[in-house]
């Protein structure tokens, strides 16, 4: 159903001719009553087409769909927020990857080995033997931790047991060595801030992909809601042009009666079938501005191509101008979007992680000096059962020992570290300017929403007025058509009038409508909380922020 009725065409366009006396005074007028009848007869019964002229107009057809469909279509199925919240995941992956650096790790071997060594041969002139034979049985354990601190643990056990012949028999021998070892960084590495600084980095690109997350649902669930009135608007621009087209139509065979009656010169069809085959390819434009809309919003939205009669189409109203008051001046909803936007979150976040970053890489400048501290025991155990694998660690201890070794490595021209410094500090400059400049767009689109919201309502209620004025006005050239003092081409321009101020109309609406999106959008108000969870309103996609929602 079309948003404004069809404007009625008076059944006759002919000037009336001055009166005159008697039967030869009245033989006119008759004439005229007659061909008031025919024309009459003629609207009742279905119109011919017109030379040159299209048939009359069929409405594209597809699945009607209301704004919350729209909203929620977008959130299910757009791949763009499948794509980011995939990103999350592998943000959540690279952040477990830097913290397995501090993971508690066991590690374990078990040997077995058979050895034939020949003898020299003063061993073989003293054992009367060419060769040795050595069966060798080794386990050992150890344990790795490295401490947010820096300092690395590392305690082990090594058990090796040994059967040795020769020409006398010797016992197997089984021995342990029991060793608990400290790595102390004394430079590179040291403290909690240099080696935390990966796992804090990837810790904020994390909440960086979350935050840009939020932002892709906010951003295509607005570029949903803007191609959703923009299809609303070429489907009221398609009906007013399918009305204009009608109007021409009708025009076109009122006419048709009068010039076949030789009340209006036969030159007058030529301007009303160029009018008609003019309003038909408008019309068949504003079709094919249907399909590109509708084309545009199934994308949005994420469906699959189904065909022209799969095609989305909008079944919602505008929301009516004027009757929603902003709650808040500019500068408090210039506030709201700095604190709720997600992208702008997500800009901290990443220049964030890049401070990190720089941290770690102006630590991987300094030189490595490592100071290792080991204290332990070695046992020993030499009966012959395999009871001795485990009595060696605590049999045959008789003392301690101690080691401590200093290691340093620093590459001279350190060009590797270097060069991560340089990269990570132009990664911070650029996170920094990024963020600045996103800020700087957002206080701007704010601004620019509002703006736009209304210049958009002002210029509804002007087209509104403008709308009533010419539908008057073309009531008012036809009767002056009728009276003489018109011309036909006068009648088609008022008409062409009329049908700019309903496209106008539509545009405001549409404009009115994706401005206010777009306030919602700017402010971080178009949807709130985990998705998951997050409820949606028409409310909130179709008026400016409540006071509830400001900060």
């Amino acid at each position: 159903m079309s948003l404004w009725p069809a404007m009625p065409i008076a059944a006759t366009l002919a000037p009336p001719r001055p009166a005159r006396r008697g039967l030869a005074a009245r033989l006119p007028l008759i004439l005229l009553g007659a061909i008031f009848l025919l024309l009459t007869l003629a609207l009742a019964a279905p119109a011919q087409e017109a030379p040159g002229a299209s048939a009359p107009p069929v409405q594209p057809r597809g699945q009607a769909i209301s704004l919350m469909e729209a909203a929620r279509l977008a959130l299910a199925q757009n791949p763009q927020i499948r794509l980011a919240e995939q990103a999350v995941e592998a943000s959540k992956g690279a952040l477990e990857t830097a913290r397995g650096r501090f993971d508690f790790t066991l590690a374990s071997s078990l040997a077995q080995s058979y050895n034939t060594l020949p003898l020299a041969k003063l061993y073989r002139d003293a054992y009367r033997r060419s060769f040795q034979t050595t069966n060798i049985t080794s386990f050992d354990m150890e344990a790795k931790q490295l401490l947010y601190n820096g300092v690395q643990l590392n305690p082990y056990i090594t058990v090796t047991r040994t059967r040795d012949t020769l020409d006398y028999p010797v016992l197997p021998a089984s021995q342990a060595t029991v060793q608990f070892q400290v790595v102390v960084p004394l430079l590179k590495g040291l403290g909690e801030e240099a080696t935390g600084a990966p796992g804090r980095a990837a810790q904020r690109d994390l909440e960086s992909a979350q935050t840009s997350y939020m932002h892709a649902i906010s951003l295509n669930l607005y570029n949903a809601i803007n191609g959703y009135w923009l299809l609303r608007q070429a489907q009221y621009s398609l009906d007013v042009n399918i009305e204009s087209e009608a109007r021409a139509r009708k025009l076109l065979e009122e006419v048709r009666f009068l010039v076949e009656a030789d009340q209006t010169p036969r030159s007058t069809m030529v301007n009303l079938q160029a009018n008609l085959g003019l309003k038909s390819a408008q019309r068949q434009a504003a079709q094919r501005s249907v399909l590109a809309a509708a084309e545009n919003l199934a994308n949005s939205l994420g469906l699959s191509g189904q065909g022209v009669m799969g095609m989305p189409l909008a079944a919602d109203e505008f929301p009516p101008p004027g009757t929603m008051p902003l709650v808040a001046g500019e500068d408090i909803y210039r506030g709201m979007a700095m604190d709720r936007r997600a992208d702008l979150k997500a800009a901290k976040a990443k220049e964030q992680a890049a401070q990190e970053n720089l941290v770690a890489a102006l630590d991987a400048m300094k030189p490595k000096v490592n100071l290792t501290l080991a204290a332990g025991y070695n046992g020993l155990s030499e009966i012959e059962s395999y009871d001795s694998y485990g009595r060696s660690i605590t049999d045959g201890i008789y003392g301690p020992s101690v080691m401590g070794k200093l290691d340093f490595e620093f590459p001279l021209q350190n060009r590797a570290a270097r060069g991560q410094m340089l990269a990570s500090k132009a990664q911070l400059r650029q996170a920094q300017i990024n963020h600045g400049d996103l800020a700087r767009q957002v206080e701007l689109g704010v601004t620019s929403a509002l703006a736009t919201m209304a210049a958009a309502a002002r210029q509804y209620a002007d087209a509104s007025g403008s709308v009533q004025n010419y539908r008057q006005s073309a009531d008012d050239e036809r009767t002056k058509f009728q009276l003489g003092i018109s011309t036909i081409l006068d009648v088609i321009q008022v008409e062409d009038q009329l049908t700019s101020a309903l496209l106008n109309q539509v545009a405001a609406l549409q404009g009115y409508a994706s401005a206010l999106a777009r306030l919602r959008y700017e402010t971080g108000t178009l949807i709130a909380g985990d998705p998951q969870t997050a409820s949606l309103s028409r409310e909130s996609l179709t008026t400016p922020p409540s006071q509830g929602a400001l900060p």
